[in-house]
């Protein structure tokens, strides 16, 4: 193993992104887990596909396939509840409250 990884356990990459690990230290890395040593990395916004480890010399050697997250269309729904009591005539309020939620 590389000697600045001599003697450790464990190396755990906390929700850092890609870019802050030098080419050359990614390199190291891999090389150390490919002799045994122990790599893992936790999951975050700046961990995996999200921190630009896709095509890092690091993607091969972790235990997921590097995929963008898929995102599903979400389907929103919205309900309106009118006030049409004997007040809301006045002053044409229930015309406005109407014309609003046409609107929306």
């Amino acid at each position: 193993m590389g000697r600045q990884y001599r003697g450790l356990r464990a190396i755990l990459i906390n929700n850092v992104p890609s870019e802050r690990i030098a080419p050359a230290a990614q390199n190291a890395l891999a090389a150390y887990v490919n002799r045994g040593g122990s790599l893992a990395m936790v999951g975050g916004d700046s961990s995996f596909v999200l921190g630009g480890y896709a095509d890092s010399p690091l993607a091969p050697v972790m235990p997921v396939t590097m995929k963008p997250p898929q995102h599903k269309e979400r389907k929103r729904a919205l309900i309106l509840v009118m006030d049409k009591s004997g007040s809301m005539a006045r002053n044409d309020k229930l015309t406005y409250a109407k014309a609003a939620a046409e609107t929306v």
